[in-house]
């Protein structure tokens, strides 16, 4: 494929396979999630924003949780509804329920709150610290409103696109986590 005709559907399609077969192996898994543990902390969040894990993204809530819990620090999931994306908390025993795109979530009624640091699973990334992800802008949009969250991508060497297909309004992470290691951007 020409650099010149690559579009971001053409990478999603391709990459969404190279990143389920990299989260089903257990060395890039335990080197990225030690990277992420690593920045974690550094920065020692009180609120974290993280994911509930569809389609292959690396699968560290149950890792997450147990250092939020060991840190007193709060978790916080994504919740899409059909005009924007919001954080609420999550706590054991959380009733959960499907958002607009039946992905699960604290339901409604649980605090609403802007994380420190939110998780970002990545289908690709650059090495300016853009994001591919699934087209719909929901990450891009929220971050647009709250440029104080600190943003780490989650992603791995392999999934790495030509900067050239993004756009003005892709945001910019502030840190790119892989198995390699940490990029500060």
């Amino acid at each position: 494929m020409s650099l010149m005709t690559v579009t971001k559907v053409d990478l999603r399609a391709e990459l969404k396979a190279v990143r389920r077969a990299l989260t089903a192996d257990s060395n890039s898994m335990s080197c990225l999630s030690w990277a992420l543990f690593e920045l974690l902390e550094r920065l020692s969040p009180q609120r974290l924003g993280t994911y509930s894990p569809m389609c292959g993204e690396p699968n560290l809530s149950a890792s997450l949780i147990e250092w939020a819990m060991s840190k007193g620090c709060q978790i916080y999931w994504p919740v899409i509804t059909t005009d924007a994306m919001v954080y609420r908390r999550w706590t054991s025993g959380a009733t959960m329920q499907k958002d607009v795109f039946g992905i699960d979530s604290p339901a409604e009624g649980a605090l609403q709150e802007i994380p420190d640091v939110v998780l970002i699973p990545c289908i690709g990334h650059d090495r300016k610290g853009h994001r591919l992800g699934y087209g719909k802008g929901c990450f891009d949009r929220y971050l647009s409103e709250h440029p104080e969250v600190v943003t780490i991508g989650l992603s791995f060497e392999e999934l790495l696109v030509p900067e050239v297909i993004f756009e003005d309004h892709d945001q910019i992470m502030d840190y790119l986590v892989t198995e390699k290691g940490i990029m500060k951007i």
